[in-house]
């Protein structure tokens, strides 16, 4: 009886706590700043600080005189976008061109909710990158 009580206080916390986290994911669907990204996944920090991307690629991107917006579709409970976001993210920084928009969509599971508007899109896994240049799907 004592260990069983013993061990309710120390796995208790963290059952808790997993499932906190698991729900604040499960939570996270539709548009999302940078900012909430990276407020949901500090680990995503250490990630963009340890990627260098190719200078040369991020001078060609920066160049670019055309308009051009990437739509970042992700899943919050996917661990390929876990891996990756942090690294687009870090791109994105390093180009520095104003005529580059990025829009972060976080989606559900399922791939299903209208708060993404996924019709239409194409995104079958996740993470999916759509780029546009001058509104023209490329």
């Amino acid at each position: 009886m004592r260990s069983q009580i013993r061990s309710m206080f120390i796995f208790g916390p963290l059952v808790l706590a997993f499932g906190l986290v698991l729900a604040g994911q499960v939570e996270m669907v539709g548009p999302v700043t940078t900012a909430d990204a990276l407020k949901a996944f500090p680990d995503w920090r250490a990630i963009m600080d340890g990627y260098n991307p190719e200078a040369g690629a991020v001078e060609y991107l920066h160049n670019v005189q055309m308009k051009v917006r990437l739509e970042v579709y992700w899943g919050a409970w996917c661990a390929d976008s876990q891996a990756n976001l942090g690294k687009i993210l870090k791109i994105v920084r390093a180009v520095e061109n104003p005529q580059f928009e990025t829009l972060l969509i976080a989606v559900s599971r399922d791939l299903k909710s209208p708060a993404t508007n996924l019709e239409g899109k194409g995104v079958e896994k996740t993470p999916t990158v759509i780029v546009y240049v001058n509104d023209v799907e490329r």
